[in-house]
């Protein structure tokens, strides 16, 4: 019986702006040795700690509320990243990930548990299966970024897309050549600017997906790069 109003009473708690070992103690009360009474000193150390909790869709839709709701988007009125025919979206940065999040309408997507920080320095902090994580309103993205952001590599590929709708004025490596680390693979005209698009990683070609004077938009695949062995 105590145990069951323990688990009610942190249930029901929120800590938000605070690190605090809340998820913890939720979890410690699940562990078999709790349950049946037979906690030792040494009982903590034996066990595998859960790794820290990440935030799911529904987490980062409530911060965007909650950032419109407390007045957090730049721009005032025309904040938000406004779009003709698309919904309004605000940048927020958690940890080293950075998304655009769609605005959810008015009076929907808010959560009891998304508080601004009380410093009013543009962070919120919402509660995730009882910890306390941090969220940013991140600055709208430079063209410079967009072009660094253009490349998107795991477990030794990289798939090489267009940061930005433009001309392909140059393709300087040809599929199944070796290129190497920060090698400009394709050159687009855009803005009336042009920008490098590189191989992040040293490898080979394995895929040209353009040709000289075609026009792309913004995601298109335009080349894909295996790493190199070793």
């Amino acid at each position: 019986e105590a145990l069951a109003r323990l688990r009610t009473a942190l249930d029901a708690t929120r800590v938000l702006g605070v690190r605090t070992n809340l998820r913890f103690l939720r979890w410690l009360l699940d562990q078999p040795a709790m349950r049946d009474g037979e906690v030792r000193t040494d009982t903590i150390a034996g066990l595998a700690i859960p790794a820290p909790p990440k935030p799911d869709e529904a987490t980062w839709v409530a911060v965007a509320a909650a950032a419109r709701d407390a007045g957090l988007l730049p721009g005032g009125t025309w904040g938000g990243g406004w779009r003709l025919n698309a919904a309004p979206s605000v940048r927020l940065a958690h940890g080293d990930a950075t998304r655009s999040i769609p605005l959810p309408e008015p009076g929907s997507g808010a959560s009891a548990s998304v508080a601004p920080s009380v410093q009013n320095t543009g962070t919120l902090h919402a509660d995730v299966e009882g910890q306390s994580l941090e969220f940013r309103v991140a600055p709208a993205p430079t063209i410079e970024e967009a072009v660094r952001h253009a490349t998107s590599h795991e477990e030794g590929a990289a798939v090489l897309t267009a940061p930005m709708p433009g001309r392909v004025i140059a393709v300087r490596a040809r599929e199944g050549a070796s290129v190497r680390e920060h090698e400009t693979v394709v050159v687009l005209e855009a803005m009336k600017m042009e920008h490098a698009v590189v191989a992040p990683l040293a490898g080979t070609l394995t895929r040209l997906a353009v040709a000289e004077g075609q026009q792309v938009q913004r995601g298109d695949v335009l080349a894909e790069v295996s790493a190199s062995d070793g």
